[in-house]
């Protein structure tokens, strides 16, 4: 048998025979012989990368080391080492230079041994020795240059010892300076007297500190305001003469400022006080117009020559005026320089002028004094004819003694008495054309402050139309078969008329009535319904409280016929449409009214009855029958609730009556069909107050405060119906307490109805 030449592969046979392996085991086999390589590599390579990391080490080292000794040598030091790298080749390292500055100082202790470079542990191979030779070489400019290192291969060897040789060099010492002391700073401590007034034209104080010298200057400084002193004198080093001129300064706080020669300063802040002076005169605070004997405030000030506040000055003046009538006639005591407090003129004028006299005198500027503006509440009677002179009684608050009244643009002043300041006599004059007119009153005076009262008296023909009770539109009643949004809630109309008891006895009376019927050219479209009018006197007609209240549904429906009825007839569709029917053909006396507190009052019910439609008419009272109709002086019509129909194109008034004791009215409207219609009060002191208005079908209501000088008066209630159609409404107003006001066709002034209106259902 021959042996086999390479054992090796014998054995590798052997093996691979005994693990029968397979190719994919070959393979696995040598992927894990090559990671097991690779890791051996891995590894060298991060030792080499440590052993090049401490050669850097070493290499920095060695660089400060020589950097060190260059300096305290002064000399150029050239340095030749090895720096290894993991190769074979050696490198050289050049020179570095160090030159000193002329400003560096070589130190004259004994010569420093340089502290030997880091060695690196010997191999085998013996090392070549560097020597390192230090030449010294003064150089004035320093400068430190290092040679860049060249990269070389690097084969281990023991470090290189390096035995420099030094050579000191002798040291020449820094003069040492001394310093000048510089001056301190003024200090500034207090100022005596520490104020002065605005008077002062000369005030001689004392400024107490610190390091004052001679020459220093002194000032009192307030922003950039500055008061120099003169006379100057530095004392000593902490005191200070001078002098100070404070004429017409301005008040309060200043800086005290004291300047030595070398510009150096010392303040001490707020440290004196320039004061007003004494009283030179009186201020007044603008006074504008104001009202004959009326209270008005003035302000009056104390000041000094230079118009400051004279805030010292406490005592009192005396008050005078142009009119001689100002009330009082002396101030109180001044505070603070300041009076102020209420003051009167009894006079009217212009230009006049109050003065304040205490020693010193002082004078306002001129203002005017006018009467105040008049207001006129109503006017009784309010109506005449046209062919009569008419006795009236103007009622109203501010009147002059002397006013001009105007009934429209007719003046009444020649025949007119100033009874007070809320009642005037006079006469209508005859000749007037018919209609209905304002009435005016005018305080005589600056500026003639007047007062008008709209749609105040009527003038009417010697055979008058009938009464009316409103002005612009006329009443209406629905029948049982409307709805509510036809602007009738309740289907009834109340109506009562006042006469004075002091007409004669057999004074008769006729009640009228526009268009009773329903159908025609005045009533709605279609109207199909029965309408009844009834005339009530005796007790129960006002007195019971049902009969006042502003509209009747359920229990208080009983209210409509109370009392003793006197007339009742009833209009369907009659032929009397667009005339004048009387309900009564026989006379009625006024005495069959009910008496009530100096009046006769009656009551006119009107009732809708079966069918549908709106009944559209007016009524009226007189003497006689409509068409030769005249009403009796003194005569009143009113309701506490009325329905009525506002036309397109007109602007009908209502005029609510206000009594003294209501602090409130409420107002309330159904079925005005808003927007796009707007109504609102007129007071007699002219505040015009929006109303809320209702939509269809439904209530609106607005509360307003009645002010003192709106009082015991009619109220004016303006409507805007802005409708492309005729519409029906429905209003009432009540007090704070709930009661409904009276509403009358006129606006009236003096006594309201004997009783106050009921409560709404």
């Amino acid at each position: 048998m021959i042996d086999d030449p390479n054992p090796g592969i014998e054995l590798w046979r052997n093996l691979r025979d005994r693990l029968n392996l397979d190719t994919r085991w070959r393979f696995i086999l040598l992927i894990g012989l090559f990671n097991f390589l690779l890791i051996i590599l891995v590894l060298l390579t991060l030792r080499n990368q440590e052993i090049v990391l401490e050669i850097q080490t070493i290499e920095r080292e060695i660089r400060q080391a020589v950097e060190v000794l260059a300096t305290v040598q002064a000399e150029v030091v050239e340095v030749v080492y090895i720096t290894a790298t993991p190769s074979p080749t050696v490198q050289i390292i050049a020179a570095a230079t160090h030159t000193l500055t002329p400003t560096e100082v070589v130190p004259t202790t004994a010569p420093v041994t340089p502290t030997p470079l880091p060695t690196e542990s010997p191999t085998s191979t013996p090392a070549p020795t560097t020597t390192v030779t230090h030449t010294p070489t003064p150089i004035p400019t320093a400068t430190h240059s290092p040679t860049p290192i060249p990269t070389s291969t690097y084969t281990p060897t023991p470090t290189p010892t390096h035995t420099p040789t030094f050579t000191p060099t002798p040291v020449t010492p820094t003069p040492t300076t001394t310093d000048t002391p510089t001056p301190s700073a003024p200090g500034v401590s207090s100022i005596t007297p520490p104020s002065g007034s605005v008077d002062d034209s000369a005030l001689a104080v004392t400024i107490t500190g610190a390091n004052f010298q001679p020459g220093a200057s002194a000032l009192l400084q307030q922003g950039g305001s500055i008061i120099p002193a003169t006379g100057v004198t530095v004392v000593d080093d902490a005191h200070i003469t001078c002098t100070f001129d404070l004429s017409g300064q301005a008040l309060g706080s200043w800086d005290v400022v004291v300047i030595n020669p070398d510009s150096r300063s010392g303040t001490l802040p707020g440290g004196f006080t320039v004061v007003h002076g004494a009283l030179h005169h009186f201020t007044f605070d603008p006074i504008t117009q104001q009202v004959i004997n009326a209270n008005f405030p003035i302000t009056i000030t104390a000041r000094d020559q230079y118009n400051n506040l004279a805030s010292s000055y406490t005592a009192a003046a005396t008050l005078d005026d142009t009119t001689a009538t100002i009330s009082p006639t002396g101030t109180s005591n001044f505070t603070a320089g300041v009076w102020n407090g209420p003051v009167v003129i009894g006079a009217v004028g212009t230009d006049i002028v109050i003065t304040a006299t205490s020693g010193v005198v002082g004078a306002s500027n001129p203002f005017t004094v006018t009467h105040p503006t008049p207001i006129v509440l109503g006017i009784t009677p309010n109506e005449g004819l046209s062919t009569e002179t008419t006795p009236a009684i103007i009622t109203g608050t501010n009147f002059a003694a002397t006013p001009d009244v105007l009934i429209g643009s007719t003046s009444l002043t020649p025949t007119i008495t100033w009874v007070d300041g809320t009642t005037l006599n006079g006469t209508v004059p005859a000749g007037l054309s018919p209609g209905i007119y304002n009435v005016t009153v005018r305080n005589p005076g600056p500026t003639n402050p007047s007062g008008t009262l709209e749609h105040a008296f009527t003038v009417r023909d010697a055979i008058t139309q009938p009464y009316q009770v409103l002005d612009y539109a006329r009443l209406r009643t629905n029948g049982l078969g409307n709805g509510d949004s036809d602007g009738d809630n309740d289907k009834v109309q109340v109506i009562f008329f006042e006469f004075p008891d002091s007409l004669p006895s057999d004074t008769t009376l006729y009640f009228n009535i526009f268009d009773p019927d329903c159908g025609g050219s005045v009533d709605t479209a279609g109207c199909g319904m029965s309408t009844t009018f009834s005339v009530l006197g005796g007790e129960g007609a006002y007195t019971n409280n049902l009969s006042r209240a502003p509209f009747f549904n359920g229990t208080n429906r009983a209210g409509v016929l109370a009392g003793t009825l006197l007339i009742s007839r009833t209009f369907g569709a009659d032929p009397t449409d667009g005339t004048w029917v009387a309900l009564n053909t026989e006379p009625i006396t006024i005495t069959l009214g009910e008496p009530v507190d100096g009046k006769y009052i009656f009551k006119l019910a009107v009732e809708g009855l079966s069918g549908s439609g709106g009944n559209i008419y007016d009524v009226s009272i007189g003497t006689s029958p409509a068409t030769t109709n005249t009403v009796p002086s003194g005569t009143r019509v009113f309701a506490y609730g009325l329905t009525f129909e506002t036309p397109m194109s007109a602007r009908p008034h209502l005029y609510p009556y206000v009594a003294a004791s209501m602090t409130q009215v409420t107002q309330y409207n159904f079925d005005f069909d808003a927007p796009p219609g707007t109504m609102t009060f007129t007071t007699p002191s002219g505040q015009a107050l929006a109303l809320a208005v209702s939509g269809d079908g439904v209530w609106a209501s607005s509360s307003h405060t009645a002010a003192a000088e709106d009082h015991d008066a009619t109220w004016t209630v303006n409507i805007e119906s802005g409708f492309g159609f005729d519409n029906c409404v429905t209003f009432y107003a009540t007090d704070q307490n709930g009661n409904a006001l009276a509403i009358f066709g006129q606006p009236y002034g003096g006594a309201p109805p004997p009783l106050p209106g009921g409560t709404a259902p």
